[in-house]
């Protein structure tokens, strides 16, 4: 959780997860494993995000989301579903579909990269 980003009350953080500054998640919230939540985005209340899901810098999540699955927009919609990544906290985007490994010095970065794939 970085500095800046709100997290309210009841809320569940799954491990490897990553919540960008500035980003909202509402009460009663459940995130699962290895999420990673943009800068800005807001997740509405009583909200469950699946396994490595992904939000996109602004936007505002107001349905459940599956596992693996990218959102962006408002309200936020799909915007690819099932994919196969994993963020360490070293900073590296392992792309295990295409078995490239990128170097990225931000979360901001590894949030682009993660919507361009």
């Amino acid at each position: 959780i970085n500095t800046g980003a709100v997290v309210e009350h009841d809320c569940v953080v799954g491990d490897f997860s990553h919540i960008a500054p500035r980003a909202c998640v509402a009460g009663n919230v459940s995130i699962g494993p290895g999420c990673l939540i943009g800068v800005g985005a807001i997740v509405m209340p009583q909200i469950t995000l699946g396994s490595w899901c992904v939000a996109g810098a602004g936007s505002v999540v107001t349905k459940n989301l599956d596992n693996e699955v990218k959102v962006a927009g408002v309200p936020a919609k799909v915007v690819r579903g099932a994919i196969k990544t994993s963020v360490c906290f070293c900073r590296r985007l392992i792309c295990l579909g295409l078995k490239r490994v990128f170097w990225m010095r931000s979360s901001r970065r590894i949030l682009l990269r993660l919507l361009d794939l």
